[in-house]
C-alpha cells in the first residue's frame, strides 16, 4: 500500500541493528506464532528517541528486542489492512483483540494520556477530569488521576 513507512524508533536500536536516520530500514510484519514475514515495507527512520512519556522508548541496547515504534494513524491502518489480507488466519484473532477498543480514523485506541500544567488548581483538575468522563460510554472505562493516586499512596505510607 505504501512505498515507504515513516517511523520513529528507540535510540537503543542504533548499534545492535545498525539503524539510523540516514539509511532506509526494512519493516516486517509477522503473525506472533510464526517467524515468517508476511508483509514487508521499506521504512524511513525519521527520529530516534531516548524516552517518551507513556511509551517504552529507551537508549539501552539490552531492552530493544521488542520495542515500540511510532507511525502515523493512516500508515498504521494501512499496515493492519495489508497484514489481514496476507495472513488469512489473523482476522478472527484481530477481531477478538479489538473487542473492547474504541476507534477513530479506523485505528483501535485503548488509552489516552492527558498531561496538565503542574500549577493547575484541584478544582480545575476535577473540571477537566469530569469533562473527560462525560465521553465515557460504559462502566468499564475508567479515569485515573495520577496526582490523586500518588497523594493517597503517600498518605497511606505515612500511616505505616
Amino acid at each position: 500500500m505504501f512505498d515507504e513507512i515513516n517511523v520513529i524508533v528507540a535510540e537503543g536500536y542504533r548499534d545492535p541493528v545498525s539503524l539510523n536516520t540516514a539509511k532506509p530500514a526494512r519493516m516486517c510484519l509477522a503473525f506472533p506464532s510464526g517467524k515468517k514475514c508476511r508483509v514487508t515495507y521499506k521504512a524511513k527512520v525519521v527520529g530516534m528517541l531516548t524516552k517518551l512519556p507513556g511509551w517504552y522508548f529507551t537508549a539501552y541496547q539490552s531492552a530493544q528486542f521488542f520495542s515500540q515504534q511510532l507511525i502515523s494513524e493512516v500508515q498504521y491502518r494501512g499496515l493492519i489492512e495489508d497484514f489481514l489480507k496476507a495472513e488469512k488466519g489473523a482476522r478472527p484473532a484481530y477481531a477478538d483483540i479489538i473487542t473492547n477498543y474504541n476507534f477513530s480514523s479506523g485505528v483501535p485506541k485503548y488509552k489516552v494520556f492527558v498531561k496538565l500544567n503542574e500549577t493547575i488548581t484541584p478544582e480545575r483538575r476535577d473540571f477537566v477530569a469530569n469533562g473527560i468522563r462525560s465521553y465515557f460510554r460504559d462502566d468499564q472505562t475508567i479515569l485515573l488521576d495520577l496526582q490523586l493516586a500518588m497523594q493517597a499512596v503517600t498518605s497511606s505510607l505515612k500511616l505505616f
